[in-house]
Formats: C-alpha cells, sequence, structure tokens
C-alpha cells in the first residue's frame, strides 16, 4: 500500500506540473535566450564559459521539468495497471 501511495503521489505531482510546464518553459526559454545573447556579446573567455554554462543549465532545467511529466504519466499508467482486476 506505502508503494501505491508513492505512485499516486507521484502522478499527482507530474499533472501539476504538467499544468504549469508551458509557463515554467517559456520562463526558463526568456533566461535562456538572454544567456546567449549575452554570450554572442561576451569577449571574456571566463565570463563567454559561465554564460555558456548557465545556457547548458537552462536546457538540463527544461529536461528535468519533461521527466518529471513523463513520470507523473508513467506512475498514472502504473496506477491503472495496479487497479484493474486480477486475472
Amino acid at each position: 500500500m506505502r508503494n501505491e501511495q508513492a505512485i499516486r503521489e507521484r502522478a499527482a505531482e507530474g499533472a501539476r506540473l504538467k499544468e504549469h510546464l508551458p509557463a515554467l518553459n517559456e520562463a526558463v526559454d526568456t533566461i535562456e535566450a538572454q544567456y546567449a545573447a549575452a554570450l554572442l556579446d561576451c569577449h571574456d573567455p571566463l565570463g563567454r564559459e559561465r554564460l555558456w554554462q548557465a545556457v547548458q543549465v537552462c536546457r538540463k532545467v527544461k529536461e528535468h521539468f519533461g521527466s518529471l511529466v513523463s513520470g507523473g504519466t508513467l506512475a498514472l499508467h502504473q496506477l491503472q495497471e495496479l487497479s484493474r482486476p486480477s486475472r
């Protein structure tokens, strides 16, 4: 039963995140674009490296959001499988 509760919580978290995902992605896209624009104008090697890393972090954040939503979808599927009567 405890495992089922964890699956339910993961499914609910994924659903909540999915609801807000477009706004979250838009915010991260905006920040990423600002870093990318600054990267094009930066002539300091250390500054360029830090800006490049910031762009990569933005991409990882969006990827992680997607993974959380996918995990919630998978958890929902697992709940559906658990609720099916045994044959």
